[in-house]
């Protein structure tokens, strides 16, 4: 693990057990990396609306595909030697007895990260190598800055290997293999509402609205 000062972010707490960092931190949107507390910089509007968006896509897709659980921030992932607080991530029915009262307790099947001015590094480097290392099986990073889209899918070695869109620029997710996200709503001005995403959802089953 990185040392306290190769973290990004601003420390709060050194040298912290787990038991403590959820007790006295997680709740404020901070994440502990192997002893280190670090809190998370507030949001912009624009990273708030599309969690917000994913969330309302997974869990109907989810709702209509056999169940599992979307979880937005703050909401814990525990991995090995870091508890990090994914903007959303999903878990799938066979791994449901992994969220407990607070946190996951092991790897989300997906985790998205949405990145903010502080995060960069964070969310490309850091967290890129702990959800790796830690078994995470898909990762997305999005840069809302620069409308760009990384998505990341666990191969035979236990490595990230990057997925692109298809021709037709949309995404195909291996953990949710009823997903086709096309890239561009991701960036939309108005990102599509609650109706919106049903029949999204819908289109991607092969239902008609």
């Amino acid at each position: 693990m990185m040392e306290a000062e190769q973290l990004s972010g601003q420390i709060i707490a050194t040298n912290t057990t787990w038991d403590d960092y959820m007790e006295h931190h997680a709740a404020d949107f901070a994440e502990w990396v192997d002893g280190v507390v670090i809190k998370m910089a507030p949001v912009r509007l624009q990273h708030h609306d599309l969690s917000a968006f994913l969330f309302d896509l997974f869990r109907e897709l989810l709702r209509r595909t056999g169940g599992g659980k979307a979880l937005i921030a703050p909401f814990v992932m525990r991995l090995a030697k870091s508890s990090r607080e994914p903007d959303v991530q999903v878990v799938l029915p066979a791994n449901l007895a992994r969220i407990k009262d607070t946190y996951v307790d092991g790897p989300a099947d997906l985790v998205v990260e949405i990145i903010s001015p502080d995060s960069d590094t964070r969310d490309r480097v850091e967290k890129f190598s702990e959800y790796q290392a830690g078994g995470v099986p898909e990762y997305w990073i999005l840069d809302p800055i620069y409308e760009e889209t990384l998505f990341y899918q666990r191969d035979e070695k236990g490595l990230f290997r990057r997925i692109q869109p298809d021709e037709n620029g949309v995404y195909h997710s291996a953990v949710l293999p009823q997903l086709a996200l096309p890239v561009e709503v991701l960036w939309r001005p108005n990102l599509p509402d609650g109706e919106e995403t049903r029949r999204m959802v819908e289109a991607m089953l092969g239902r008609r609205s």
